[in-house]
């Protein structure tokens, strides 16, 4: 259900992975709209989207996936919502029937919540503050409409509404752009001057072995096991896979991370210095932690081989 649901998102809200182009004929073109008006028309073509991607989910409680989406959306302590979704796991755990199908629904329309709110937070940075309210009553009425709406009007508004957003991003994230860029590659220069030890691969890849390893190398379509640190190149953490094991397939994250993981043998410690273009690249992560361009530094300890 999760995998469905990512791809509702992602099909409504695609300016989250990059930016398209639009024409000045087409921003010529975009009529007036109010922000509530934007909301309706995100909700109304969000609801209608995801509703048709979790048709096939039998189980799937509609109406409790509606009440977990608006609670994560509309709570923005970190820990309200971590407590709300520990205990929802918790009861899962030990419910069968209608109420195990209820929870699970409830705790998979947080999850799609908290990517709303993500993305909320990501449009007020833009400067457009757009109505929560509005943008959860058209969802729910979409969503929960018996007969899947025709969405065709909203669909244009949002997708004009997004050109805008892309043409700003892209204008706001270019300066930074260019300065992480030049940043980054001084960062690595100086590091190779300073160390030897560094190798780079034909890619623009930097690497360097901490503790080599005797185990099995990856193959194309193996997963990793793995613990990592990521960190800014003023060397605060960003990411620290909460010190657990992690499972990555080496085509499921970004090239430079990748390229890096078939490097290394189980057992090895590895530091990758990934600059921007094998990273994150131009829009590095809309709210998150990383900048357009940004060179990125891990620290990776392959553990096994799945």
């Amino acid at each position: 259900m999760k995998k469905l649901l990512l791809i509702a998102f992602a099909s409504v809200f695609a300016f989250a992975a990059g930016c398209g182009n639009a024409s000045e004929k087409d921003a010529e073109k975009t009529p007036e709209t109010t922000n509530d008006s934007i909301a309706t028309a995100l909700g109304k073509t969000y609801g209608a989207s995801a509703s048709a991607e979790l048709a096939g989910e039998k189980d799937l409680v509609k109406s409790e996936f509606v009440e977990g989406l608006s609670f994560a959306l509309n709570t923005t302590d970190p820990n309200a919502l971590n407590n709300t979704g520990y205990s929802l796991q918790q009861q899962l755990q030990k419910a069968t029937g209608p109420q195990h199908d209820s929870l699970a629904s409830r705790l998979q329309g947080m999850s799609a919540g908290i990517g709303m709110q993500q993305m909320f937070n990501y449009l007020a940075a833009m400067g457009e503050n757009l109505d929560k309210n509005a943008f959860l009553a058209a969802f729910k009425s979409s969503f929960l409409a018996q007969q899947a709406p025709d969405v065709t009007a909203e669909r244009a508004t949002v997708e004009q509404f997004l050109d805008r957003i892309q043409e700003k991003a892209m204008a706001e994230n270019k300066e930074q752009a260019e300065k992480n860029d030049k940043e980054g590659k001084a960062y690595i220069e100086k590091q190779m001057n300073a160390d030897k030890s560094i190798q780079k691969t034909a890619s623009g890849l930097a690497y360097k072995v901490l503790q080599k390893g005797n185990g099995p190398r990856l193959k194309d379509g193996d997963v990793a096991r793995l613990k990592y640190t990521g960190k800014h190149i003023d060397g605060s953490v960003f990411d620290d896979g909460g010190g657990q094991i992690a499972e990555f397939s080496p085509a499921q994250v970004v090239a430079g991370f990748g390229e890096g993981l078939m490097l290394m043998n189980v057992g090895s410690k590895y530091r990758f210095y990934i600059p921007g273009n094998l990273g994150y690249g131009m829009q590095g992560t809309p709210g998150g932690p990383i900048g357009p361009n940004e060179t990125l530094i891990f620290d990776v300890e392959l553990i096994g081989i799945k």
